[in-house]
């Protein structure tokens, strides 16, 4: 009885865990990259508070990006799409020559390929360039415009391929039928004491600020407690956790930051909640 109550309370917290991180998947914003740098038109990606299926069960094991993939279909199917196909892999000579996210349908017959993607970025003024070229991957890496290039040139012009074209009549799907649109949903963090009004990027992407070690020490303080989620956890907000002291939180930070593992974290104060991220850099 004891092991069926630990049981069925794990299978609680899950439920809650996923709940949250599907609310944080709608709620994160999305960076137009639409018409004029991509040539395709932004989705309409319409926040509200929607509940997860009660039979709902993510895969365990699976990297976060495709997470997010299972929670947009939840949210299509929520909104009333028809998901007509999803994660279509376009396959020549048994090679993967690339793969379709989603063709949809919406409540007044269009239809459309959509192409998503979920990333957090650190905003780096030091750089040269617009603002597209400041944007990079926590650990560095994974520049946003690096993605923008293989949207671009890979992944929209892979419609138009001719393996594309006979899976998707296969489908009863006419390729020139469909619009191609782009769900880009990001968290951007900005240096610590960065002001908004210098910023070329829309200030609703900004979910917080990032810190180097050394600036880790600032935030030392007897009533401010932390948080380090897991990535799987970085997308929505905390719920019942078990939060650390300044000494522990900093323990841990330095040996994540010296293995050059840039990390989420969560600062709670008397008054308020915030989000940041800490960097190895």
């Amino acid at each position: 009885m004891i092991a069926e109550t630990a049981i069925y309370h794990q299978i609680c917290l899950t439920n809650i865990n996923l709940q949250h991180q599907f609310q944080g998947f709608i709620d994160t914003p999305q960076i137009d990259l639409s018409s004029e740098i991509l040539g395709v038109s932004n989705f309409d990606f319409k926040p509200a508070n929607l509940e997860l299926p009660e039979d709902f069960e993510m895969p365990q094991s699976i990297r976060l990006g495709q997470r997010m993939e299972y929670f947009m279909q939840m949210y299509l199917t929520a909104r009333g799409y028809k998901v007509l196909a999803q994660n279509l892999q376009v396959i020549a000579n048994k090679l993967t020559l690339g793969e379709l996210d989603f063709i949809i349908e919406n409540q007044t017959g269009l239809r459309i390929h959509l192409e998503m993607v979920y990333k957090f970025y650190l905003y780096r003024p030091e750089l040269e360039g617009n603002w597209i070229e400041r944007l990079i991957g926590p650990n560095a890496k994974d520049a946003l415009t690096e993605k923008v290039k293989k949207l671009s040139t890979h992944q929209f012009p892979m419609l138009q391929h001719p393996e594309t074209e006979k899976m998707l009549h296969a489908l009863d799907i006419l390729p020139t039928s469909l619009k191609q649109q782009l769900s880009f949903k990001a968290q951007v963090y900005i240096p610590l004491g960065l002001q908004l009004q210098h910023l070329e990027i829309s200030h609703q992407l900004i979910a917080g600020y990032y810190y180097n070690l050394d600036q880790l020490l600032q935030l030392k303080d007897e009533e401010t407690t932390f948080y380090i989620p897991s990535k799987n956890d970085w997308v929505g907000a905390p719920t019942s956790v078990q939060r650390l002291s300044f000494d522990h939180f900093f323990d841990s930070a330095k040996i994540r930051l010296t293995q050059s593992r840039s990390f989420k974290f969560w600062i709670f104060k008397s008054d308020s909640v915030l989000n940041a991220f800490a960097t190895w850099w």
